[in-house]
């Protein structure tokens, strides 16, 4: 006995296209790993008083701000990716509020409009205070390369928007 199934283009090409959306083909992944925030005491307020935010790493447990080459150590995942963290100091003048976090790398010198890496996140700033958070920031391609890491916070309720970025390697 021979069976006989029809086999349209249209039917292929849904069945294509099904497969390359996750619909048919192996399981779902597994969200980001997501970062943490937390209010800081017992810093003082920047001079001028006003919104800031500074990129920095952990050393030794503590944050420490980023230099200009500092690097940052790649780490893989277990489902075959990389990130770097990155450490977010976040003065906030104002009250409590949630910033989106738009975190880019860029290679030194490849002239691409494309970053290298790329991860957004969500942080609840605490009011009139210092919070602290970290973030994976997910790498496209491996380590021994340098360029700029750049953030770009915006405040959710507001739109007021702040940046930073500095020379790292990635390593």
């Amino acid at each position: 006995m021979r069976l006989r199934f029809p086999c349209s283009p249209v039917s292929l090409a849904a069945l294509l296209g099904l497969c390359s959306v996750g619909g048919l083909c192996g399981p779902p992944l597994d969200p980001p790993p997501e970062g943490s925030s937390a209010c800081v005491e017992g810093l003082a307020a920047p001079a001028d008083g006003m919104d800031a935010i500074v990129l920095g790493r952990r050393l030794n447990g503590q944050f420490a701000p980023l230099a200009d080459g500092d690097p940052l150590g790649l780490v893989y995942g277990d489902q075959g990716g990389q990130h770097v963290f990155v450490l977010v100091q976040h003065y906030s003048a104002g009250p409590a509020a949630v910033w989106a976090y738009a975190f880019e790398f860029h290679q030194d010198g490849d002239g691409s409009p494309e970053p290298e890496g790329s991860t957004t996140q969500a942080v609840s700033a605490c009011g009139a205070g210092w919070t602290e958070s970290e973030t994976p920031v997910f790498m496209y391609n491996g380590g021994n390369i340098n360029g700029v890491m750049r953030l770009t916070a915006t405040n959710q309720d507001t739109g007021d928007e702040l940046s930073a970025e500095i020379m790292v390697t990635i390593n």
